[in-house]
């Protein structure tokens, strides 16, 4: 029963709006590759990713929608706006308890979940066996690893591909 709550909530997190918000997008772009300014850091970059919707991700330069792939941060009415939920129909997994979400929370604020944070790398590095899923959100990339990947995802950073983290799947629940 709590991986269906779990579910449910991650379904609820990335399907309340069949649009974006224009007013959620970010007033401040990122640097342009190749200019000469210092690529941000993954850090910065979601210490800005704000609420759902959120950003959109590209694919073969095609704008997804968020049914595709979401990334927002945590509802503030359960104190998760430090965490930040991934998910979507690009990253389904096996059922279980967790569903399909996957989360950064470096900070550990989903305390309900304690793996959010044990499982949560800043610095990670990618197992042989990952590849890109041809998702991208600005300089961010999603990669996932056949070894792991129901259990983790990664994303790289396109302007410093030594700037990589880990995130682990689950952490849904808030209702």
């Amino acid at each position: 029963m709590r991986w269906l709550v779990g579910l449910l909530v991650g379904a609820a997190l990335l399907t309340a709006c069949s649009e974006r918000d224009p007013g959620l997008e970010s007033s401040e772009p990122a640097a342009p590759r190749g200019s000469s300014e210092a690529p941000r850091s993954l850090a910065s970059i979601f210490d800005d990713v704000g609420g759902y919707p959120g950003e959109p991700w590209r694919k073969d330069g095609l704008e997804q929608t968020i049914r595709e792939l979401s990334m927002a941060q945590g509802p503030e009415h359960c104190e998760w706006q430090r965490a930040l939920f991934l998910g979507g129909e690009a990253l389904i997994a096996p059922r279980d308890m967790r569903g399909s979400l996957w989360t950064r929370d470096p900070d550990g604020v989903l305390t309900h979940f304690p793996q959010s944070k044990q499982g949560f790398l800043a610095r990670a590095d990618l197992p042989a066996d990952a590849m890109t899923t041809g998702f991208t959100q600005g300089a961010v990339e999603l990669w996932t690893a056949p070894s792991d990947a129901t259990e983790f995802v990664y994303l790289v950073n396109a302007d410093d591909r030594s700037d990589v983290e880990r995130w682990v799947r689950g952490g849904g629940g808030c209702a």
